[in-house]
């Protein structure tokens, strides 16, 4: 009778506990809507409360598709300059260096063709990232080597694009202060970003998709602006009406300096407001990228205008380098090329220090005809994206869709009803066919649901419309296991055993039976979980908290339930059907 009196206290407890934990999400049930509210007792009440997945609350679903063939070119074009560096230190001597278009392919040229075997020495030693290619060499020239990129290396690299990427994204959208973002990875170039709650999905989306990539070119004074200008008119009839910078390369690849590449200025006429490409010739190395930069924050200019502006903090090592660059280039003119267009070109007057750059006083102008609220938004819009760093390579929106909050009000309404009317049928069931006993089931199936949510509440899971199947299919698995039990229980009461007798051996004996049942279901629930991606893993996800809580409320619990009332209410007859 104590130990029958100890576990139905503690069976009170733990439910207590449970119910606390799950007062701050109530108002969830009651109305999906409800705002949270500043009463007194929310100070006492645990901060963790049950989160909504993007098709309760409404919110954004976005697949990007993620260029990781092009960052891979980019990485062999680098690869391609630091050979370019150790070649000169071995005197290997050769007539250039290049990476043919629309191939991953280095093709070095050879002054003497007898240095072949000594450079094909040195990168099997040195660059063991490439791989002779005979038939690529073969068409290229006698005096000629193409090197192709490792398979391994080309996968490699292309997944950390991957990853890089999501963690860029995750790291922008901490930024922009969305709770609750679900980013997975979708095979080998997508990622799929859902964002619950948003109240600005456009906003999002461009401070998602916004590559943000900032660096630091000199300007070529090889060839003035006006001859450029006139280069470009020529070849204009063979341009697109919305051409690019990399449509203009392509076209003039043999009539610009082959260490440099036209870039443009976009400007917009203060009197009309059409926009003007201005093309500027930069060398195409980089000579500081926005790896370096530590801090970008909105500044206000000293004008009286109210003009905002983006100011540049470099971090210890890239103030270091921006001194270099400064000091070494003296008269010559900087550019600023943020995603490809060049933003500004000041002239280097004198060596800029380390405490200059460290200061923030590096800066990046805005547009100048936009309204005070939309030059400040695109300011905080850039700042977001620098601090949390550009994208490895550009993405592409591949699927946008958009869940309002009624639909998703609507959804948690159904959703929730569906459960309730299951369960209050499983409820008169119960009571019907097995009484007293049915009554018991009913207890443990209330419980069972107070721990499930209870749980999500406390680890702060994301509750999703499958994860409300998966509740309701837990309901079912849970009067299966209580049938089973009550089943056995009346076989034991034919034989003539007393109501004491008869619950601990018709528990006994169907305790093997129900763990198997669970642990089958759980086993298929990791599997989901594992493998599967967004609803699968919603589903999954309660369905294993689900089936882990059933066994306790079917088992234990329920033992207790029945023993408290034989051994301390006296019952002395079982009903049970």
């Amino acid at each position: 009778m104590k130990s029958a009196t100890i576990k139905f206290v503690l069976i009170i407890a733990i439910t207590g506990a449970a119910l606390y934990y799950l007062i701050p999400s109530i108002r969830i049930f009651i109305n999906p809507t409800a705002k949270k509210t500043n009463a007194w007792f929310e100070d006492y009440l645990p901060d963790k409360n049950l989160k909504l997945g993007l098709d309760l609350q409404g919110g954004i679903h976005l697949v990007l598709g993620v260029d990781t063939e092009r960052a891979f070119e980019g990485d062999i074009e680098k690869y391609s300059d630091v050979l370019k560096t150790y070649l000169k230190e071995q005197k290997i001597p050769v007539k250039q260096i290049e990476k043919p278009l629309d191939k991953n392919i280095i093709a070095i040229v050879l002054e003497n063709q007898n240095d072949k075997d000594r450079l094909l020495r040195f990168i099997k030693d040195k660059f063991t990232i490439f791989n002779y290619d005979r038939v690529q060499s073969t068409q290229l020239g006698a005096d000629s080597i193409a090197l192709s990129p490792e398979p391994r290396w080309e996968k490699q690299i292309k997944n950390q694009t991957l990853e890089q990427a999501i963690q860029t994204i995750r790291n922008r959208i901490d930024e922009f202060g969305v709770t609750e973002p679900s980013i997975q990875r979708q095979g080998t170039n997508r990622i799929v970003v859902q964002l619950p709650g948003i109240k600005n999905p456009d906003r999002a989306l461009e401070i998602i998709r916004k590559t943000a990539l900032l660096e630091f070119k000199l300007v070529d004074g090889s060839m003035v602006q006006k001859d450029l200008e006139n280069l470009i008119a020529g070849v204009q009839d063979q341009l697109p009406h919305d051409y690019t910078a990399e449509d203009v390369n392509k076209l003039l690849a043999d009539k610009l300096p082959p260490e440099s590449a036209v870039y443009f200025e976009v400007r917009q006429d203060k009197t009309s407001g059409q926009t003007r490409k201005i093309p500027w010739l930069l060398n195409k190395k980089t000579l500081l990228t926005g790896d370096s930069i530590e801090d970008a924050r909105v500044r206000q200019d000293s004008t009286g205008m109210g003009q905002a502006y983006v100011s540049l903090q470099f971090s210890q090592d890239g103030a270091l380098h921006f001194e270099k660059i400064t000091e070494e280039n003296v008269g010559k003119l900087l550019a600023i090329v943020l995603d490809g267009n060049l933003n500004s070109a000041p002239r280097i007057r004198e060596k800029i220090s380390q405490e200059f750059a460290r200061a923030g006083n590096v800066k990046i102008e805005l547009n100048t005809l936009q309204s005070l609220d939309e030059m400040y938004e695109e300011a905080s819009n850039l700042v977001i994206v620098l601090r949390a760093g550009s994208l490895p390579a550009p993405i592409v929106v591949e699927e946008n869709r958009t869940v309002g909050p009624s639909l998703g009000a609507d959804s948690i309404t159904k959703g929730m009803n569906s459960v309730y009317l299951g369960s209050l049928i499983v409820v008169l069931f119960m009571l019907v066919y097995y009484g007293f006993s049915g009554l018991i089931a009913n207890i443990a199936l209330i419980i069972n649901l107070i721990f499930i949510f209870a749980i999500l509440a406390a680890f702060q899971a994301t509750l999703t419309l499958p994860g409300i199947a998966g509740i309701a299919l837990t309901v079912g698995m849970a009067v299966d296991g209580n049938i089973i039990i009550f089943e056995r229980i009346r076989e034991e009461l034919k034989t003539g055993k007393t109501p004491k007798s008869a619950v601990a051996l018709g528990f006994e004996r169907a305790n093997i039976t129900v763990f198997d049942a669970n642990l089958t279901t759980l086993i298929a629930g990791i599997v989901l979980y594992q493998y599967g991606t967004g609803p699968v893993q919603g589903f999954a996800v309660t369905l294993m908290i689900g089936l882990v809580c059933t066994y306790i409320t079917n088992v234990p619990i329920a033992r207790a339930l029945f023993d408290f009332s034989v051994e301390v209410l006296g019952l002395k007859k079982l009903s049970i059907g």
